[in-house]
């Protein structure tokens, strides 16, 4: 089988640490040829999608990334295409969705489905399961968040196509920032945002629960901020360690988990905080890595076995 993985420059990556790499790695062990696809190369000809491609072959170390050769087609060259793009959700990445759509059109089985990816905000899609999520504020109107600053008297203000704990705010009650944060979140009121009520659970770490092809791991990575710090993203300098699920994580991405395939989401990072769920990542989830080295379970073979099969 060809497999196509769309992402950005395999240079650029952290080999020892990057989850489409071990994706990678599991479908080359199970016999499959593999693809990187640069993100930028996607591109569309008489209503016909294309793109450019590189045969490869990887290891899981950084020293061994082997290219045997390049080329462009028709991405129905491809059996499978997995879209790995990272965020942020822009105009560039929402056309390459309507581009993997037209691959899909031609019997091409994209994952995760690109409509979704394209209409289903991450932050947002979290709020389909309201009974888990904190209290939650999407706006850009400053009275209405003044407002909900006040109900909740501590929160955490961050943009709605970000990702890696990029331009995330918390606020107090009559925050002397409080203007500041509003104008640089909302570029002055013309972009919505959006704010939960601060989770003091952070402190010991948020949760990531990777649900693959609608099953719930034993295990999640738990991404603990820096001292002094209330971001645990990896990418802005948290520390990542395992831990079992308990009851509450369970039944939480169970539930999520029982709706993903019918949205076409066979990849899906669940985001917890203490007992609540903050964010449904579906764009490129990550921890691949983490859980395989730490906990040994390698939930990258366990989609290639299931899935994609030899």
């Amino acid at each position: 089988m060809k497999i196509g993985f769309v992402m950005e420059p395999i240079p650029a990556k952290n080999l020892k640490k990057d989850s489409t790499l071990l994706l990678m790695f599991e479908a080359q062990n199970n016999g499959h040829d593999i693809y990187f696809i640069d993100s930028k190369n996607l591109f569309m000809k008489d209503n016909q999608p294309y793109c450019k491609y590189q045969k490869v072959e990887v290891s899981l170390n950084d020293t061994n990334f082997n290219v045997l050769s390049s080329s462009e087609n028709t991405m129905n060259f491809f059996e499978v295409i997995m879209m790995r793009q990272d965020p942020p959700v822009d105009y560039s990445f929402i056309v390459n969705t309507m581009i993997l759509e037209k691959a899909a059109d031609l019997g091409v089985n994209v994952i995760n489905n690109p409509s979704n990816l394209r209409n289903l905000n991450e932050k947002i899609f979290a709020l389909n399961f309201p009974k888990f999520c904190p209290p939650t504020l999407i706006t850009s109107d400053f009275e209405i968040f003044n407002n909900f600053l006040k109900e909740n008297e501590h929160i955490v203000v961050k943009p709605l196509n970000s990702m890696g704990g990029d331009s995330i705010f918390q606020l107090r009650k009559d925050d002397e920032h409080l203007s500041e944060v509003y104008s640089k979140i909302s570029k002055e009121g013309e972009v919505k945002f959006i704010a939960q009520k601060f989770l003091p659970e952070i402190s010991i770490g948020d949760k990531r629960i990777l649900i693959i092809n609608g099953k719930v791991p034993k295990h999640a990575v738990l991404r603990t901020p820096p001292e002094g710090e209330f971001i645990g993203n990896l990418a802005a300098g948290g520390s990542a360690s395992t831990i079992e699920l308990n009851e509450q994580d369970k039944i939480i991405a169970q539930t999520v988990a029982d709706k993903m395939l019918d949205f076409g989401l066979y990849i899906v990072g669940l985001d917890m905080i203490g007992n609540f769920l903050t964010e449904i990542n579906l764009t490129s989830p990550t921890c691949f890595r983490e859980l395989n080295d730490q906990a040994g379970e390698n939930l990258a073979k366990l989609f290639v076995d299931e899935l994609l099969g030899h």
